[in-house]
């Protein structure tokens, strides 16, 4: 038993301070980067509005109300569906 040899794991960084971004990957959820993503598009999207057509891409009045009447359609129909479930009419 005296001859086993206790190794330290091998790791990316040697020196033991790890990256930039190492210490977050156990603290935030596994679908914290498709958000980010997520938000870095509808940036660039937002830039790109102000630089090619001079207004907001997001922000635009008439696109939020489009986005709001499109969805008013669906979320309808999906609150019907959800009570339907609920009272047990359906089963998954």
């Amino acid at each position: 038993m005296s001859n086993v040899k206790i190794e330290k794991p091998l790791s990316a960084d040697s020196t033991g301070k790890g990256t930039l971004f190492s210490g977050l990957s156990g603290k935030m959820p596994k679908d914290t980067g498709i958000f980010i993503v997520m938000i870095g598009i509808a940036l660039i999207f937002e830039i790109l509005g102000w630089y090619m057509r001079d207004q907001s891409f997001l922000l635009n009045p008439n696109r939020l109300l489009l986005i709001v009447l499109q969805v008013a359609i669906i979320g309808i129909i999906a609150v019907g569906v959800t009570q339907v479930i609920i009272t047990t009419g359906i089963d998954l």
